[in-house]
């Protein structure tokens, strides 16, 4: 990100560089969250729906955020004022405890962005990753960072796919994971403990003007449902949907070729 860029701290714009309380749990453990909202052709995509999550996640754990700090109105005008309003950007609202114990902040920066071209490798990662905290977008990315770099390096992959306890897939590391089998639109369901991404809620609210039915599969996508697939789709708020190319698998390799047909990811992306 360009750090001469200025931020919104607390709803007023500020320097890139914050102070943060040394005891504070924001800077000891990392304690906090945030969402990331595409500003596409003058407009926060989806950006009531990021609220209602933020909304629901300060209920869930029980503290209070000021969302007059981050109304779109504000951060529209922030991001004219950065020059921004002519681009494609990645905006991230982080709500947590950064100056006090007792307060949870809002920051929020933005930078431009480009979605990916090509179509998704993925990797499968073995060891399970299923707790309740992964249904909220915490900053405690660690886990997802960490093995995104080291199947990247490993496979030269674009994604890391996580599991559940029954050994199905959840998530990726930064995306949701769909796939299509005979005019159906297969996800993990939602009593799974997985980020149910506002662009896979999107996606499956507009699957039917796509021509396909969303079935949920209840105890998580399968690896050998996955290998059936007619088509692999990732998505998150920010590139919305991508076709899969490849999975690494770990008794061997799926691969999908590329056509001259329209993908669903093409379709889907247009609908969304």
């Amino acid at each position: 990100m360009n750090t001469s860029r200025k931020i919104l701290y607390r709803g007023e714009l500020v320097n890139p560089i914050l102070e943060t309380h040394a005891l504070s749990p924001f800077f000891n453990y990392g304690q906090g969250f945030f969402e990331t909202v595409l500003y596409e052709k003058g407009k926060l995509h989806l950006f009531e729906r990021h609220l209602d999550r933020m909304r629901k996640t300060a209920s869930d754990f029980s503290f209070r955020i000021d969302f007059d700090e981050i109304r779109e109105e504000k951060i529209l005008s922030y991001l004219e004022s950065e020059n921004l309003a002519g681009h494609c950007s990645r905006v991230k609202i982080l709500y947590a405890p950064v100056a006090d114990q007792g307060r949870w902040d809002t920051v929020v920066t933005a930078t431009t962005y480009t979605r990916p071209i090509n179509d998704f490798v993925l990797s499968l990662h073995d060891e399970i990753r299923d707790t309740s905290l992964n249904r909220h977008k915490s900053l405690n990315y660690g886990f997802n960072l960490h093995w995104r770099e080291h199947y990247r390096k490993k496979e030269n992959s674009d994604e890391v796919l996580f599991l559940n306890r029954e050994g199905n897939v959840l998530e990726g590391s930064y995306t949701n994971v769909l796939f299509v089998k005979a005019n159906e639109l297969f996800y993990t369901g939602k009593q799974q403990n997985y980020l149910q991404g506002i662009m896979q809620e999107r996606v499956l609210e507009t699957a039917e003007r796509a021509g396909l039915k969303p079935v949920a599969l209840d105890r998580g996508i399968s690896p050998e449902r996955l290998k059936d697939a007619d088509e692999v789709l990732v998505c998150n708020s920010l590139m919305l949907v991508k076709r899969v190319r490849k999975i690494l698998f770990r008794d061997g390799v799926r691969r999908w070729e590329t056509t001259t047909e329209e993908s669903y990811s093409e379709i889907l992306s247009g609908l969304v």
